[in-house]
């Protein structure tokens, strides 16, 4: 099931066929900011699959993947992190890198505000830092699953450690929130049931037809009544520098 959604993600992500399309589409925003920015030795703080890797690994000198022993232990991309570590407390030399990704990662973090400082220690001065963290949005990783901030709330963890934010995106409006809601919630009870019951892949085309429905509803009636940023964000994608 996990390579498999892995694979329709790779594939479909950015597309309104994918139920998570509202959160992705934030994401590849923010993979696209970070692709201006990147320069020189980039890491890539909390690193999962690295399905980015090939992207940012043309526009760097070098990319290092970096991620918790424990939790790489769950993914089965097509590569391995460079450095097995707890962000809390990495293993890196001072102003050892000169770009720093943090892709859906503080969401998860114990104690945030050590986790930035150390980011801060290991970026040369006016090296860029990149984050994207959702805020409406479903549980998931149940059990890791930790934090959700603000605007304001983001600027100041970002402050106290030496961080300007350059730019701050929120993405998502009321109908994007409602349907990514219903859609996450579709594909938890599928999955839930299917695998109960081994029906799974009878269940999933239905579901995804029924998401993407959803999804082209709530796109085009999105562009005529509400504003893209409103009060009920999906995500946000931060572009700070080391000062």
């Amino acid at each position: 099931m996990k390579n498999f959604w892995s694979l329709y993600t790779d594939n479909l992500g950015s597309t309104i066929f994918h139920p998570q399309y509202f959160m992705l589409i934030a994401i590849r925003d923010a993979v696209n900011e970070a692709k201006k920015k990147t320069r020189g030795k980039l890491i890539d703080l909390g690193c999962g699959r690295m399905q980015y890797r090939d992207e940012f690994e043309a526009l760097a000198e070098s990319y290092t993947g970096l991620d918790h022993p424990k939790i790489s232990k769950d993914y089965n991309g097509k590569y391995n992190p460079e450095i097995l570590a707890d962000i809390h407390k990495l293993p890196i030399k001072n102003g050892g890198f000169d770009t720093a990704l943090m892709l859906q990662v503080i969401e998860y973090l114990e104690d945030t505000p050590r986790a930035l400082n150390e980011v801060s220690r290991i970026l040369k001065k006016n090296s860029f830092l990149i984050i994207s963290t959702p805020f409406m949005y479903p549980i998931h990783d149940r059990g890791f699953d930790r934090n959700r901030f603000t605007d304001v709330a983001l600027k100041s963890l970002l402050k106290r450690a030496k961080f300007k934010v350059i730019k701050i995106k929120p993405h998502g409006n009321f109908l994007q929130f409602v349907t990514l809601s219903i859609n996450v919630f579709i594909l938890k009870s599928v999955k839930q049931i299917g695998e109960k019951q081994k029906l799974f892949l009878l269940f999933l085309p239905l579901a995804l037809a029924i998401t993407t429905f959803f999804n082209i509803c709530a796109n085009l009636i999105s562009h005529f009544t509400e504003s893209r940023n409103s009060d009920y964000i999906i995500n946000y994608s931060v572009v700070a520098k080391r000062m």
